[in-house]
């Protein structure tokens, strides 16, 4: 089968944009397709929804994941295969298209986002920078992150408490069935994070698990002066072997913190929670970058840890 991307029959204007991507899913194509089109459903894992389910019916989403609320449109709609919508993001007209299909007892799901941004407002950073334009992208690969936690775990997984969230703080909390042990090797363990992100971590990642040492990802030469360092972490500031990590982050206007810590839970789960604070200096769509990124990872965490599986074996980017 083609992939969006070579189905094009004309070259596209400069000035429109895509996401595309597919993502594969264990469980059947009907319990997808009504995590789709269900208010109950779409309401556990996007946000409030009130959806219909004909061709010119509203398909309304209220959240908390930037550039996807608004009272969208259906333009097609096949149960089981196919349902298009007009989507508005942040008013601005694009078209979503979510492609449904049995792959081997599973079901493989395909996004794409198009949208001509000729004339766009410039208060909608992603469609005036085609460097930002991934942050669209980012919000959609983090809800399907929340649906498939749903269908497959029984639960969204990563947990973004309101009261701890906002431009200058960041608090994420997942509950983990597995070890602190194995858990904290996605931490400490510079093969076992590179295997897990390799874009991430790089291959010059160093992790010297005691207080003062190196943490870095390699983003920087070793030695490079602090006052050089404009993103990223540098040294460990607190350890605890199994229970507690923290590490500076450079970037913005005031060093972070980042935390994490691990506690022990019943049936077996380690609860694992993450802060990154505070966040001085960025703009509302960097914190949103750095809540997705910092999100993106837990799921990581969480699927190697019970599963032993590494990222990105369930999705991919078309087109990249």
């Amino acid at each position: 089968m083609l992939s969006f991307a070579q189905t094009q029959e004309k070259p596209m204007p400069t000035t429109l944009k895509k996401f595309q991507a597919e993502f594969t899913i264990n469980a059947d194509i009907d319990t997808c397709w009504k995590a789709w089109t269900t208010n109950e459903v779409l309401s556990t894992w996007i946000g409030s929804a009130k959806v219909g389910n004909k061709i010119g019916d509203n398909y309304s989403l209220t959240c908390a994941i930037p550039y996807i609320s608004g009272r969208h449109e259906i333009l097609d709609i096949k149960p089981n295969k196919l349902l298009k919508l007009k989507f508005f993001i942040e008013g601005w007209e694009s078209e979503l298209t979510v492609e449904f299909k049995t792959k081997e007892k599973k079901t493989l799901i395909k996004i794409a986002l198009n949208v001509d941004t000729k004339d766009a407002p410039k208060s909608i950073l992603p469609l005036n920078d085609l460097r930002q334009f991934y942050l669209i992208g980012g919000s959609w690969t983090h809800a399907i992150k929340r649906l498939r936690c749903l269908l497959e775990d029984g639960s969204v997984g990563v947990e973004m408490p309101f009261r701890y969230n906002n431009g200058h703080n960041i608090k994420l909390i997942v509950d983990i069935k597995a070890t602190p042990e194995k858990i904290w090797t996605t931490l400490t363990d510079a093969k076992v994070m590179q295997k897990l992100d390799p874009e991430f971590f790089t291959e010059d990642t160093v992790i010297e698990p005691k207080v003062g040492g190196a943490y870095s990802y390699g983003w920087y030469p070793q030695g490079t002066p602090e006052k050089d360092l404009e993103d990223g972490p540098n040294k460990v500031l607190k350890i605890e072997k199994n229970k507690l990590l923290v590490h500076d982050w450079y970037g913005g206007n005031e060093t972070a913190k980042i935390t994490w810590k691990l506690e022990t839970k019943e049936n077996g789960i380690t609860r694992v929670t993450f802060s990154h604070s505070p966040i001085l200096g960025h703009t509302v769509e960097n914190v949103w970058s750095y809540r997705s990124g910092w999100s993106g990872y837990l799921y990581i965490m969480k699927w190697y840890a019970e599963r032993d599986e590494l990222e990105p074996s369930w999705w991919k980017m078309i087109g990249r």
